[in-house]
């Protein structure tokens, strides 16, 4: 397809213009390696390492479930400034994992929301691993 007045060049002309553009490709495959790479740097930076923020507070919903799993965790003996630890890690967890994946705020919040649960879980893992056997 061409336009009034434009001429298309002819098949030969265009396997010239495709080897010269190979050519070009091989000699400077590095450049592009780096500049290609500069730029997957620069997306992972952005998309990973400088999100938009939510700010995240432990829903209403969830903050009976913190308190039972927490007191579970007194109960056991526990030291109390691992299970803070392990507390401020759940929230934490949530909200970056929210922020990395999900690029809307609004909805980064209620994704945060919604694995605070499974966080509260990894989060008594570590604590298992961290203490070892709890001493009463």
């Amino acid at each position: 397809m061409s336009l009034a007045g434009e001429v298309s060049p002819s098949p030969s002309e265009l396997g010239v213009l495709w080897n010269r553009f190979v050519d070009w490709l091989r000699s400077n495959w590095l450049y592009l390696l780096v500049a290609a790479g500069g730029f997957a740097v620069g997306w992972i930076a952005k998309a990973y390492l400088d999100p938009p923020q939510i700010e995240y507070m432990v829903p209403e919903e969830y903050r009976e479930l913190a308190e039972k799993t927490i007191q579970e965790w007194r109960q056991k003996g526990y030291p109390e400034s691992l299970i803070e630890k392990a507390v401020k890690w759940a929230r934490d967890w949530s909200t970056q994992l929210a922020n990395a994946l999900v690029p809307e705020p609004s909805m980064a919040g209620e994704f945060a929301e919604t694995i605070y649960p499974k966080a509260l879980q990894f989060a008594g893992k570590w604590l298992e691993a961290m203490a070892g056997t709890p001493s009463k």
